[in-house]
């Protein structure tokens, strides 16, 4: 019976990488449908006026983010329990999602 329940027994861990990796997406759209909605964005789209100079710093910043934070998904997920630095190594890669995750939002929003 401890077998079993061990086996068909959630790791929150596992799951909240799942979480992360359906929500990388959508933070990342609405981050985008936030900045092209604002005047001076899409001045410097239309126009090329009122650009920020700091977007060619803030977006890299995005791009890189944005990656490290779905490979540690996907690492996070696809790590064996049967592996001993599982249950160290997964809350490790989960919290760095997260924060990359966060860090492709604002700089995002901070590149208008």
């Amino acid at each position: 019976m401890s077998t079993n329940s061990t086996r068909t027994r959630r790791d929150p861990w596992r799951v909240g990488a799942v979480v992360g990796l359906v929500t990388l997406l959508p933070v990342t759209a609405l981050a985008w449908i936030h900045v092209l909605s604002t005047e001076t964005f899409g001045r410097c789209l239309t126009y090329g006026e009122t650009c920020d100079p700091a977007a060619d710093t803030w977006l890299p910043v995005a791009w890189w983010a944005f990656w490290g934070s779905a490979a540690a998904g996907i690492v996070a997920v696809a790590l064996p329990r049967r592996v001993r630095t599982a249950a160290v190594v997964r809350p490790v890669l989960v919290t760095a999602q997260a924060t990359l995750q966060a860090m492709v939002f604002a700089s995002v929003v901070a590149s208008a």
